[in-house]
């Protein structure tokens, strides 16, 4: 790898035996360099992302900006940002999941039922712990506790 400079910039070349020089470089505004076939390509190969602006081949999730998607990876009804925002966007229709208020007030209902239920459940399977008299018992207490204790985990 060799350097050219004039006054103005500064122009990282690559010189093979049968090419000649190349410019296949492409500088980072970190002044990291790299391989022109990195640029836009859905991956931060600079570190600071500056590989991927002015690209228009990828969504950037607003929950994660260093997590970047494919433009085929929005609107196909499959969530691939935690946030959601690459299908509840105004490009899907979608804002929300749950945009009516009684579908999300019957959620949060579920939510808490879910978890008083469930910890009532558990208190009762393992206050009678004590008085299982046989292996069986003991097993199907624990699964009881276990399958109340996932329920009340889902309904958080």
């Amino acid at each position: 790898i060799y350097s050219l400079s004039n006054n103005k910039s500064l122009t990282f070349v690559t010189k093979s035996d049968s090419q000649g020089y190349q410019n296949n470089y492409f500088q980072c505004k970190n002044k990291r360099c790299v391989d022109y076939s990195k640029v836009c390509d859905i991956t931060n190969d600079c570190g600071d992302k500056s590989d991927e602006e002015n690209c228009n081949n990828h969504l950037e999730c607003k929950d994660n900006k260093n997590h970047l998607i494919s433009l085929e990876q929005q609107c196909d009804g499959i969530f691939d940002c935690f946030d959601l925002s690459d299908e509840c966007n105004d490009v899907c229709g979608r804002k929300e999941i749950l945009g009516h208020w009684f579908l999300m007030a019957a959620c949060w209902l579920m939510g808490i039922l879910a978890v008083v239920l469930n910890s009532i459940i558990m208190a009762q399977a393992a206050g009678s712990f004590r008085r299982v008299r046989t292996g069986g018992m003991l097993y199907t207490k624990v699964i009881l506790f276990l399958i109340a204790f996932g329920d009340m985990l889902n309904g958080v």
